[in-house]
């Protein structure tokens, strides 16, 4: 964090503990600041925030009828000419969401400083080579440590005091609304400092409970860098109507309240800090959401390209594994395709055998029959049987009425039905006559059937 002094810059390093764990002074040109620190001196830092005491600042309340932020900032960008202290100046200014009615309708809180002031200070830091992400005020960050403290978390007002080196911060925080804020500045050449401090915390205690109508006796923490603190806090104990908060229950720290203003609405308690509030002048805004917009466009690009090339990697390996799997069992077929085909062989076999077996009869009794009722001028050449059980007989003779004289017989038979010719054709061989003909069957499956009554 880099807090904006009268002498210059203070900057500090946070951490989860109570104190900073480094820090520097960058003295400004006014006060003989000619060589400030070098910039190797300076840590790296991923997000420096940079801290305005409240007393430069201008804070308004207003109501407007709207919740989205982008109405309420086009409205404010007609209401802010109206509200600023001076007119003859530019101002920078940022509002935050304290609170909302039924009806749709925001309390809004603007912050307004001068422009000049931040743009004096942003060159102090960019002369150490600090480029601040988010220009704030300290009533905020002190809102952010109340927001996390138990006694805020309920309805009834809080209140907060804190004395730095030059400024004295004043705050109440009312449930999570950042109800009231007031700057101080204090001199501190005087030496009745504590006195005047002790004075315009009362001042500003009978003021809330006069305007505002808020309890006589309300929960009040006192911290701050001022080694004077402490004797503050006892002396606002002996004040009436006042209740001193135990040292103990300190808020959060610094560091934690940084860290949820430089990233709003994620607070390290999963909550939004009370107010969040970046003075940076409007081109430095625009630049810095132009930055974000290329990151998370860049960062959805990687995304994308890291998810495609996954995607790839995934189907590359799903072929090469298919692939695999394929050759494995083609080497498998190729294996194991002699002996399917010695099965296959067997299987038409022990078919044509089941067939056989079918009909109580062999090859030979089948044969047997044929030249039993086939007439002895006839000559067969050819007979198979498939595993339907159809028979196919080829044969020749001498004359074309013997070709047609073999089918009473067979029909007669034991082994035969629906016997029928398929052909019969007449060639000369050697100056005879011979006739070749075809007969087509069924063989019986009982060939113990009753030849005639």
């Amino acid at each position: 964090m880099a807090f904006v002094r009268e002498q210059g810059l203070e900057l500090e390093t946070w951490n989860h503990g109570p104190r900073p764990y480094w820090s520097a002074g960058v003295p400004g040109v006014d006060h003989g600041g000619k060589t400030p620190v070098a910039v190797a001196e300076v840590l790296q830092v991923s997000h420096w925030l940079m801290v305005l005491p409240t007393y430069v600042c201008t804070t308004r309340y207003l109501w407007l009828p709207a919740s989205h932020p982008r109405e309420i900032a086009a409205m404010l960008e007609f209401e802010v000419p109206r509200i600023v202290p001076c007119s003859t100046q530019s101002w920078t200014w940022d509002y935050s969401i304290v609170g909302g009615r039924e009806d749709g309708a925001s309390e809004v809180l603007v912050f307004l400083s001068p422009l000049s002031i931040v743009e004096t200070a942003l060159k102090q830091a960019h002369a150490v080579g600090i480029e601040p992400r988010l220009v704030t005020v300290s009533a905020v960050l002190h809102a952010a440590r109340l927001a996390h403290q138990r006694n805020a978390e309920g309805p009834s007002p809080c209140g907060y005091v804190w004395w730095d080196s030059g400024s004295l911060d004043l705050l109440v925080v009312e449930g999570r609304k950042l109800a009231f804020v007031r700057g101080v500045r204090i001199c501190e050449s005087d030496a009745h400092g504590l006195d005047g401090v002790e004075l315009e915390v009362g001042r500003t205690l009978a003021m809330l409970r006069k305007s505002e109508g808020w309890p006589a006796a309300m929960p009040l923490h006192v911290g701050g860098t001022n080694p004077e603190v402490p004797h503050l806090a006892r002396r606002l104990q002996q004040m009436a109507g006042v209740q001193v908060c135990d040292p103990a229950e300190e808020p959060l720290c610094l560091g934690g309240a940084a860290a949820d203003a430089v990233r709003p609405g994620h607070g390290s308690n999963g909550h939004a800090p009370g107010a969040c509030v970046n003075l940076l002048p409007q081109p430095l805004k625009e630049k810095s959401l132009r930055a974000r917009r290329r990151q998370r466009i860049v960062v959805h690009g990687l995304q994308t390209c890291l998810a495609i090339v996954l995607l790839l990697a995934c189907l590359r390996a799903s072929t090469w594994r298919m692939t695999q799997v394929l050759h494995t069992y083609e080497q498998r077929l190729i294996e194991v395709a002699p002996s399917a085909q010695k099965l296959q062989f067997l299987q038409g076999q022990l078919r044509m055998i089941q067939t056989q077996g079918q009909g109580s009869a062999s090859m030979l009794d089948t044969i047997g029959q044929l030249y039993q009722v086939l007439p002895p001028d006839v000559t067969i050449h050819y007979l198979s049987i498939d595993q339907n059980g159809q028979v196919v007989i080829r044969a020749q003779a001498k004359r074309l009425s013997q070709a047609f004289d073999c089918i009473d017989p067979l029909e007669r038979s034991a082994y035969f039905a629906d016997v029928r010719q398929n052909y019969a054709h007449l060639r000369e061989m050697e100056g005879q006559v011979l006739i070749d003909f075809e007969l087509r069957a069924d063989l019986e499956k009982s060939p113990l059937r009753e030849t005639g009554k």
